[in-house]
């Protein structure tokens, strides 16, 4: 029987960046940091207005409280439906006050369902990027560790990543089974091989989750956050601690107990793998990985650079496509490190051979 690889994750907290480091067989395959002024939006739901309706882009602006009024098209606004549809919402008080979730029709123009200052539930797709604020859907879903819950939905999907068929159909027979109603349910790749057992008490704990953020939505004036993505270090518990991980090592307290209370909630049978690490040594530096990180970010700085002078390349070339003399490919040499090759017809590189960069 073959051995399978040593995972484990180390967790290094500062005052001043969160970093992930993943190793296999004590070597660094994957590093995820995050610091408090490059905090993640995607994954984030909120009570937004909007602004302006644009039906010449098929657009909308909605104010959700950042800096930049959030981006709306279209094509982010769900699945066809016949009607707007309400959701009632679990609360004390006595009105029947609801949180809206907007859908359109395939062909219906969105000044058809938008209008000027009304508030409307989104969820961040795509973060801001320069003057640009972020990107916005109308379409809810809060990922659990199995599965992935859609309000105003009736449908069961399985990921791509899952490829067997067998399992595709065994996997949607059993979550269609227990599919709670007016909610669809996305199996993660993380489902593959599981049950029944497994998925119930992910679907109780989104649920919950739900019903906490329609109250939120209810009782906050727009615009507002309703729901503000898991962390790193939570998502990271959440979507790549699993059994094929020996252990989670953390350096910090607080954030060590604070996994292990969530892991008792998503994953109990892991919770044993997730320990505090208690050395002098710092935790990277015990794994000499401090070495190896300052490598990784130099070649992706490299990476970037030949990115962004590829691209200056084409757009220079972009006037000149057409010409008779230029019709085919042109081979471009940058300082005698390195080839590309630029197909003009379609304005795109066709081959990138690195000779000595890396």
């Amino acid at each position: 029987m073959e051995k399978s690889l040593k995972r484990e994750l180390l967790i290094n907290i500062s005052d001043y960046e969160t970093r992930v480091a993943l190793l296999e067989e004590d070597r660094l395959v994957e590093m995820v940091v995050e610091r408090p002024d490059t905090e993640r939006m995607v994954g984030d739901i909120y009570k937004g207005r909007i602004n302006r309706v644009l039906p010449g882009l098929q657009a909308a602006f909605i104010e959700i409280g950042w800096e930049k009024a959030a981006f709306l098209h279209s094509s982010d606004m769900g699945s066809a439906r016949e009607s707007q549809e309400r959701f009632e919402v679990e609360s004390d008080a006595d009105d029947d006050s609801s949180v809206e979730i907007i859908r359109k029709r395939r062909y219906a123009t969105i000044e058809s369902v938008l209008t000027e200052g009304q508030d409307l539930l989104v969820q961040v797709i795509k973060e801001p990027i320069g003057s640009k604020g972020p990107r916005v859907s109308t379409d809810i879903s809060i990922p659990g560790r199995y599965l992935v819950l859609v309000p105003d939905s009736d449908r069961t999907l399985v990921s791509r990543k899952i490829s067997d068929w067998g399992e595709r159909k065994r996997l949607r027979k059993i979550v269609s089974s227990i599919r709670p109603e007016g909610f669809g349910l996305i199996c993660r790749t993380e489902s593959e091989g599981k049950g029944e057992k497994d998925f119930l008490p992910d679907i109780k704990r989104l649920l919950k989750m739900w019903r906490l953020l329609q109250r939120s939505a209810e009782r906050s004036e727009a615009p507002a956050l309703i729901h503000k993505e898991e962390k790193l270090t939570t998502s990271v518990v959440r979507d790549i601690f699993n059994d094929s991980v020996d252990r989670c090592l953390v350096d910090d307290r607080r954030e060590y107990r604070r996994l292990a209370a969530y892991a008792r909630q998503v994953a109990p049978h892991l919770k044993d793998r997730i320990e505090f690490h208690k050395g002098d040594t710092p935790l990277f530096d015990l794994y000499n990985l401090e070495p190896e990180i300052e490598k990784m970010l130099e070649d992706e700085m490299k990476k970037q650079e030949i990115n962004s002078k590829i691209q200056k390349i084409i757009l220079s070339l972009q006037n000149l496509r057409g010409k008779p003399f230029l019709i085919g490919t042109i081979f471009i040499s940058m300082f005698g490190l390195l080839n590309v090759q630029i197909d003009l017809s379609e304005m795109k590189i066709t081959e990138f051979e690195k000779k000595s960069l890396f």
